[in-house]
């Protein structure tokens, strides 16, 4: 087809655009067929398209020594720095910490995330206003330990009540305080270290793909029918939940720059894996786009060509950016003077968002709260799977905040606040 043809339509194979993007669909449904092979690329393929969190406990297990006294042990430190190991120790918290006042609860913490997110706390770079000492840990699942009545009688929550919330410090701990206002009811089917995941990551991927949508459609199924997304950074655990949430919506066409040995992994996630280098395909993508989920750490991306692959209404969402860095990216985009350059400001001004789920937690907390009760129940009904990579105990807090420190992990470190060790299991 000549490149001045109406626009070109993927279903029914018109135009430059649609036939490229057959090839790499065909490639996608090729790739899902061969998951049945036995080499090793098509085995970690199956493993992750039937939700398996771990390809390593396919060939292991593990046992799990858990302490059965309730000292209120938790992970703290005292001055900002860069080394957790020297700075990261394990504290007696004061029992008179877990007497509740009205509208609080205590929870008994069964996990929590060790993320990035903590290890940027540490160092100093976010949130410098918070209080010395501080306890890492900002997703915390658990069950409710203490409640006043009224609060109960209000909330509807009672003692025992699996919950979870988001929080930006205190997860690294066998207790925490909060309001009753912040808890999400967790279902009883659920793993504690699966749901513990969703708080920042999915719930950030989640909002981020549905940008725009209303209660009760971004609920439905095929909520996202007729949409084509292009997620950066799909390797990040958010932007690997947004990629998941995307497929499940029934996006239309996802799309997902990788590596070239990484490619049948996107494959296998539902989406079209492009390459690295974006000379390659990004003309093909000039205004097909609806929504762009920007997920990656190079706060230094030149976003102009990406901006171009919009279309008229689309959306660019920069996650774990303020407003400032919006600002900032979208002035060093547009320095130049001249009224192209005013015009191109004033529409990436009105089409490029920060997302910061702490602020949303903070600011619209009902529809957070609706949103995280959404991706219980999906994995409650296991349509998601979050990659857990390893549960450890609180004294290897520190450990796990220099491994994330060192490389960035495609998964999630989680902390079980109670757990004494962990062995390797024998097969039959």
């Amino acid at each position: 087809a000549d490149e001045g043809n109406s626009e070109p339509s993927a279903r029914k194979g018109v135009g430059k655009l649609a036939c490229w993007v057959n090839n790499q669909q065909q490639g996608t449904k090729d790739q899902k067929e061969n998951c049945h092979s036995t080499d090793d690329d098509s085995r970690k393929c199956r493993l992750y398209h039937e939700g398996i969190k771990n390809e390593v406990e396919s060939h292991s297990s593990f046992t799990y020594d858990y302490e059965t006294q309730s000292t209120p042990l938790e992970v703290q430190y005292k001055f900002y720095g860069k080394w957790p190991a020297e700075l990261l120790e394990l504290h007696t918290s004061d029992l008179n910490s877990l007497d509740v006042k009205r509208g609080e609860a205590v929870l008994q913490i069964e996990s929590s995330t060790i993320s990035y997110t903590d290890c940027r706390v540490r160092k100093g770079e976010l949130w410098t206003e918070l209080k010395l000492p501080i306890v890492p840990g900002v997703d915390v699942v658990g069950r409710i330990h203490k409640i006043d009545q009224k609060s109960s009688l209000r909330s509807g929550f009672r003692i025992g009540d699996r919950v979870m919330s988001l929080v930006k410090t205190g997860g690294n701990a066998r207790y925490i305080k909060l309001h009753v206002n912040q808890l999400v009811k967790v279902p009883e089917g659920v793993k504690s270290a699966q749901a513990v995941c969703l708080a920042e990551s999915y719930l950030s991927g989640f909002q981020a793909v549905h940008c725009g949508q209303r209660v009760p459609e971004r609920y439905k199924t095929n909520s996202l029918s007729g949409k084509s997304i292009l997620i950066l950074g799909a390797f990040t655990n958010v932007g690997r939940a947004a990629l998941e949430l995307a497929d499940i919506a029934g996006a239309t066409l996802i799309y997902a720059p990788c590596k070239q040995k990484q490619k049948h992994l996107i494959r296998a996630m539902g989406a079209t894996p492009l390459g690295v280098d974006k000379s390659e395909w990004i003309h093909l993508l000039q205004k097909k786009i609806d929504v762009i989920v920007d997920a990656t750490v190079d706060t230094g991306r030149d976003i102009n060509d990406y901006f171009g692959v919009l279309n008229d209404d689309g959306d660019y969402i920069l996650v774990g950016r303020t407003e400032n860095d919006v600002a900032e990216i979208i002035s060093n985009q547009t320095r130049q003077p001249g009224l192209v350059c005013s015009n191109l400001k004033s529409r990436m001004m009105n089409r490029i968002h920060s997302y910061c789920v702490f602020e949303k937690w903070e600011y619209c907390l009902e529809s957070c709260k609706r949103d995280l009760s959404h991706l219980l129940r999906l994995l409650n009904e296991k349509q998601i799977s979050p990659r857990v990579l390893d549960q450890i105990p609180l004294y290897k807090v520190a450990r796990a905040q220099e491994i994330l420190d060192e490389k960035r992990l495609k998964g999630y470190l989680v902390c079980e606040p109670f757990m004494k060790s962990k062995s390797r299991a024998l097969y039959a």
